[in-house]
């Protein structure tokens, strides 16, 4: 048992790995009342080891001096028992346990290799400090599971990639909403890379429109040269062929693991399935609401329909984020003005959104008048649209040529 001791608050020195130390103010109320009933932990040198957060408090009380109890660690030791005392009180956060873990393995590394093989840390390797041998030895020393020593060396690289969010990360106190957070800013990061390299291309070559048939368009376009197809090809039964063509152009254009979005009726649906599946996989189908006066009546039926199925095929195996199967359009949001079959603004840009990244190519076979390119150069990716409509291919170039981009 160590003695327990009174040190002066001003001569001890140093901090745990933990930063935010979160409301104090209880334990403060705490101490002034029944006084410091667990005592700090300091080595010899008068490091705190543990309790940074009631140091805190009775620094900020205006102790003069506290029970402490010495002990006699080195710089390892001393870093492994401050992880240990607030893992097992589950005061660290994941972001700080992660970074804690992370930092005593590198410390660990670099001893290691200067005892052993005389090599300071700048001529380790990355095997060196990712050796699953290593990773279980600092995983039995701080008592917890190897793969978690992976974990947090992954996790604390990616936490180090964004400096300007640190704090943020620090304070969040699951794991799965930490993963989440630092999945959006990757991703966000990625996004505004791409923008920037939009931002800077020629706006002339940011569409393209194809005045022509859907076979011949297949045949013109570049081999997986599209990330994503967003149409709305006609409904009646006559046109089904069409979605065999249009699988056909999907799996020629799509780069592996793109999508296909295809809009289409209730009534023939079984049929259209069919026809799409020929050449791409079914992946799921997505439900496209008009609210508001905005319903068909189908009269064979007897139904008024208030949404539209979109069918989401793919080239290969989906490579892209998890998606939300239900879009809108505004409400009364039934925009005729550019086509008869045209799509309102607001519906295709939240289905768009859904699946497109910035400096991704978009592409509408059927593009009528020109909506799913104004979406697309919006959302700052490429666009390229085609139509046998002269009038329609008319209708997108004015439209698209007068977006400011």
């Amino acid at each position: 048992m160590v003695d327990v001791l009174m040190s002066e608050v001003s001569k001890i020195t140093g901090a745990e790995p933990q930063r935010d130390h979160g409301d104090i103010e209880p334990l403060k109320q705490s101490i002034s009342e029944l006084g410091l009933l667990q005592p700090l932990v300091i080595n010899t040198d008068g490091t705190l080891v543990a309790g940074r957060r009631r140091y805190q408090a009775v620094s900020e009380l205006g102790y003069s001096q506290v029970p402490v109890r010495i002990v006699n660690l080195d710089k390892l030791q001393q870093f492994k028992a401050a992880i240990e005392e607030n893992t097992i009180r589950k005061n660290l956060t994941p972001a700080e346990e992660a970074n804690a873990i992370a930092e005593y393995h590198r410390m660990k590394v670099v001893v290691e290799g200067e005892a052993k093989r005389g090599r300071p840390e700048n001529n380790l390797s990355e095997s060196d400090k990712l050796a699953p041998r290593t990773q279980t030895k600092t995983a039995a020393e701080l008592k917890v599971r190897r793969p978690q020593v992976s974990e947090a060396l992954a996790l604390s690289e990616r936490i180090a990639a964004h400096p300007e969010h640190a704090a943020e990360l620090e304070k969040i106190p699951e794991r799965a909403g930490l993963n989440r957070r630092l999945k959006e800013l990757e991703r966000e990061a990625r996004h505004a890379e791409a923008r920037e390299t939009v931002a800077v291309a020629d706006p002339a070559t940011r569409w393209r429109l194809i005045h022509n048939h859907i076979g011949a368009v297949t045949e013109e376009l570049e081999p997986e040269s599209v990330d994503l197809i967003v149409t709305d090809p006609p409904y009646p039964k006559e046109f089904l062929p069409l979605y065999s063509a249009l699988s056909i152009l999907g799996e020629k254009a799509l780069k592996p693991g793109g999508s296909l979005l295809c809009m289409c009726g209730q009534y023939h649906l079984s049929e259209v399935l069919k026809q799409v599946s020929s050449h791409l996989s079914y992946q799921w189908t997505l439900a496209y609401l008009t609210p508001g006066g905005q319903s068909p009546q189908i009269w064979p039926r007897k139904v008024n329909t208030f949404w539209k199925p979109v069918l989401w095929f793919v080239k290969g195996e989906y490579s892209g984020e998890w998606i939300g199967d239900v879009a809108k359009s505004a409400v009364n949001d039934n925009d005729k003005r550019f086509h008869d079959w045209g799509q309102s603004e607001t519906g295709m840009a939240d289905l768009v959104r859904r699946f497109a990244t910035p400096g991704q190519t978009v592409l509408d076979p059927f593009c009528g008048g020109g909506t799913t390119g104004l979406v697309a150069l919006s959302l700052d990716c490429y666009f390229i649209g085609a139509d046998r409509s002269e009038e329609a291919i008319t209708t997108s170039r004015r439209r698209l040529g007068g977006m400011a981009l």
